[in-house]
């Protein structure tokens, strides 16, 4: 639900999306600003937890296997058929480019800049929401990697972290580690967009 929120609020906030509503008022300046920082956050909290439930289910080569098929097919699959539509969307609404599907499938898929009206150039070629994929994938071939040289690792931390997040600190750690991770990286990394 955080993520239907946060996206409707990007079509009526004043920051610049892909599809905006002709009004934008500041409450959603302000939803946008609540949500943000923990819609990605929770949906890897989310998969974290699901992928450690699993981890004691089944080998980690077993599990490596089966998020790949489940998360490389659709990235693989996603990125040459649903990026370019997106994309087409954005140059055609929000930069001003009179650009047709077909032209944008070539220049999406032979890595070729789409020149904007400005003089400037973009560069198509992006995952989009698909990066999640990407990265969820990469990030539980690692896990499953380390738990198979190291089985002890999650029963290990495990005993160390329930005694800690017993009670209250159950949301208190959680969202004190998001809120020092976010003002210890967000200088180092920017948020970009496209528009």
């Amino acid at each position: 639900m955080l993520l239907i929120v946060y996206h409707v609020s990007l079509m009526y906030n004043s920051r610049g999306f892909l599809l905006k509503a002709p009004d934008s008022s500041s409450i959603f300046d302000i939803i946008h600003l609540w949500t943000h920082p923990w819609r990605m956050s929770l949906l890897f909290l989310i998969s974290g937890v699901v992928t450690g439930m699993l981890l004691t289910r089944q080998t980690p080569e077993v599990l490596r296997r089966a998020r790949t098929r489940q998360l490389l097919v659709p990235l693989l699959v996603g990125v040459p058929f649903l990026i370019p539509p997106q994309m087409y969307v954005c140059l055609n609404t929000s930069l001003g480019v009179n650009i047709s599907l077909r032209d944008v499938f070539w220049h999406y898929l032979t890595l070729t800049p789409v020149p904007l009206p400005d003089g400037s150039e973009v560069n198509l070629f992006w995952m989009q929401h698909l990066w999640y994929l990407a990265y969820l994938w990469t990030y539980t071939v690692i896990l499953t990697l380390v738990v198979s040289a190291w089985p002890k690792l999650l029963p290990l931390a495990s005993d160390r972290l329930t005694p800690r997040l017993a009670g209250k600190w159950i949301l208190i750690i959680p969202v004190m580690l998001f809120i020092l991770l976010r003002l210890a990286l967000r200088p180092a990394f920017p948020r970009h967009s496209i528009s």
